[in-house]
Formats: structure tokens, C-alpha cells, sequence
């Protein structure tokens, strides 16, 4: 079944990036994005700043639309399935970016032949550089996968994974950014330490931050390897590297990862 007119149920800040990404990408044309928002002043602003169409209830939205992006809070998820329910296809895509809520769940309150991509955005989607991993349910085509692929690649990268990993990705990618934050900041901090003001440091450190990262995805070289590049025998930078090391900030970070990961099971 190809997607046409697709739903979302909620359009607040991950469900609203998702959305305008989709229309400005032109993944898909905005007069068919439907949108069920109780935030009349939201739902407004959407309707004359991207030309999709509001409807009145999620029954109503079940019953329009090929495909519905749940992007409401994880706790509301039971409530607005079964809202849903009774307009729901057996063919409508049912793609839920809710942490925590497994596609088994989903398929046992909707109708278990029903379609579900279970999605886990990261924040940086805000910006158009998001990382965002998905998994398929049992009744998934080939075709709709696709789609949602192409849905999040409008919003920075995406990636296939199976069901099993998304708890580790939750850690590394959607957790991922608080410690990035954390790290950058800390860069900018030791720059105001020796008269950097603020704002400079962190603009320093932060495109410090997405150059390296560049650097990895596009040469395809290790970490490492790049690190060792930038590294001159008896020079400063291996002086900050003995550093990082003497403090065990790998292993800090790796814990971090695993604590994280730990809480999610």
C-alpha cells in the first residue's frame, strides 16, 4: 500500500520538526499532512506557516490518512490507540516515535496485522541534524519502510536496526546529546579559564565538535587514526591526550553509555 496522506497525532517539538522537515524536504506535499493538535495556538501556526490540515479528533485522523505518526508523550500512547482503534485500516502505517513503547505493544491494542515502525529520534532533528534509528514490525512492506526512511532522512540520518539494539541506541543517540553538551561545555569553560569570553568559547568548541564529527563520517577513517593525525610528536596536543587519559574520560564516557543503557532495561 503506498503512503499519501499522513497523520500525526501531536506536533510538538520532535513530532513539529518531523513535520516541517517532511514538507520543507518535500518528502510529501502539504496539503496531505493531517494533524490532530489540542494546542489550538500550535495547531494554528502550522496551519499558516505550512499549509497541512487540522481535523477534529484522532477518530477523524485514523480515518483520513494511509499513515500515523504517534508523537505524543509515551504514557498517553494506550489512551490514543484506542482512540484510534475503531478507524483504523488493517493497512494503515502506525510509526511511533514514544521511548520505551515496543512494537509488540502497539500491535497487541491496534490490530496485530497493522503495520509498526518503531522510531527513536534525537533531539538535534530540531536543527535538521538529527540521528534517528528504526525498526519494523512483522507486517511492514518493503515499500513503507522506505518511506519513513526517507521521513527521517529529511531530518539528518537514519538508520535501520533491529528492535533488540534500540535500548543501546537510546543510550549512544538520544541520550547521546546531553553528554555532548556537557563535553562542549567544558571545552569552553577551559577557554574562559584563559580569557575567551562565553560566547566565543563555545562557538570554538561546538564547531570544533561538528567538524570532528564530519571528519569520521566522511573519511571513514577510526577516531583514533584522526586523533593521531592532529597529534605532533612532543607537541601540545599530546599533552591534552596524557591528560584525558591520566582522568579516565573514556572510561567515564563508556560508563556513562552502560549506566544509561542499564537504566533503560
Amino acid at each position: 500500500m503506498s503512503i499519501n496522506k499522513i497523520g500525526f497525532v501531536g506536533a510538538g517539538k520532535m513530532g513539529g520538526a518531523i513535520l516541517k522537515a517532511i514538507i520543507n524536504k518535500r518528502v510529501v506535499s502539504p496539503e496531505n499532512v493531517f494533524v490532530y493538535e489540542p494546542n489550538e495556538v500550535l495547531c494554528s501556526e502550522l496551519i499558516r506557516d505550512y499549509g497541512i490540515r487540522a481535523v477534529n479528533s484522532n477518530l477523524e485522523l485514523a480515518s483520513t490518512v494511509d499513515m500515523l505518526v504517534l508523537a505524543t508523550k509515551p504514557y498517553l500512547i494506550d489512551k490514543v490507540l484506542k482512540e484510534l482503534r475503531p478507524a483504523l485500516s488493517s493497512e494503515t502505517l502506525i510509526l511511533s516515535i514514544a521511548a520505551g513503547v515496543t512494537i509488540s505493544h502497539i500491535e497487541s491494542i491496534v490490530d496485530s496485522e497493522n503495520p509498526v515502525v518503531r522510531a527513536i529520534p534525537n533531539t538535534p532533528v530540531l536543527v535538521g541534524e538529527g540521528m534517528t534509528a528504526i525498526s519494523r514490525g512483522k507486517a511492514v512492506s518493503d515499500e513503507q519502510m522506505e518511506f519513513v526512511k526517507s521521513m527521517f532522512s529529511a531530518t539528518g540520518k537514519c538508520i535501520v536496526a533491529d528492535e533488540s539494539l534500540i535500548n543501546i541506541i537510546t543510550a549512544v543517540s538520544s541520550s547521546g546529546p546531553a553528554f555532548m553538551y556537557s563535553i562542549i561545555d567544558a571545552f569552553a569553560e577551559g577557554g574562559v579559564r584563559y580569557g575567551l569570553t562565553k560566547q566565543m568559547a563555545l562557538e570554538l568548541a561546538a564547531q570544533t565538535a561538528i567538524g570532528s564529527a564530519k571528519m569520521i563520517l566522511e573519511s571513514g577513517k577510526h577516531p583514533m587514526q584522526l586523533r593521531d593525525e592532529v597529534t605532533t610528536p612532543g607537541g601540545c596536543t599530546i599533552e591534552g591526550n596524557v591528560t584525558l587519559e591520566k582522568h579516565g574520560v573514556q572510561y567515564a564516557l563508556v560508563e556513562a553509555i552502560e549506566n544509561t543503557y542499564k537504566k533503560l532495561l
